[in-house]
């Protein structure tokens, strides 16, 4: 992999395979097995969710194949955070 960094590994994906990530784009797919995602009832996830997670966010999606839960929590906000720099640098 080029880059010793996430930022410059990033940066090269980017720029070989001509990426241009937009919000509306990001997050749609399973980090296990990469199908869509499809939201889901709030309570549907109450008991595979942290009790936080239930308690501190309304929106959530699972993926159909391989069954994993997601919402918009920590992670995403960092995740996001990294496409607007990797986005700011060019």
């Amino acid at each position: 992999m080029h880059g010793r960094t996430v930022d410059e590994q990033l940066d090269h994906v980017r720029a070989r395979f001509g990426l241009t990530p937009t919000e509306a784009r990001l997050f749609t797919r399973c980090s296990v097995c990469n199908a869509l995602l499809v939201s889901i009832a709030k309570d549907a996830v109450r008991e595979r969710v942290p009790p936080k997670a239930f308690d501190r966010y309304d929106a959530f999606w699972t993926c159909r194949p391989c069954d994993k839960v997601y919402w918009k929590g920590s992670h995403y906000d960092e995740m996001l955070a990294l496409l607007h720099a990797a986005r700011a640098r060019g």
